[in-house]
């Protein structure tokens, strides 16, 4: 838990330096579980863990944008073009934190 409580840290630091964060899981239950940390801290969010087939490119699409947060799975929104806002670009870029090796 020790680890997470640390990602969900620097998630939140990244948010107030506007980075878009993009959270790497391996699994739906690790996605859920941040997603349930984040709602305790007040960080919105979007989780992709190919439950939302339909809604997954939009919300990746997306993802670029200054202070977003979106938690995937490996197989979540594939194929989809992350585009970066110029804000992003000048804050230092799309940052991308991973919880565990694949």
């Amino acid at each position: 838990m020790k680890k997470y409580n640390a990602v969900i840290d620097e998630i939140g630091n990244l948010v107030k330096n506007d980075r878009p964060v993009l959270v790497g899981t391996t699994s739906v239950e690790i996605s859920e579980l941040l997603s349930r940390m984040l709602k305790l801290r007040g960080i919105r969010h979007n989780v992709l863990n190919a439950k939302l087939h339909q809604k997954e490119a939009e919300i990746v699409a997306e993802a670029g944008h200054e202070g977003t947060v979106t938690i995937a799975t490996n197989m979540a929104g594939r194929g989809t073009d992350i585009k970066l806002t110029p804000k992003v670009r000048t804050a230092g870029g799309l940052a991308i934190v991973g919880t565990e090796r694949p």
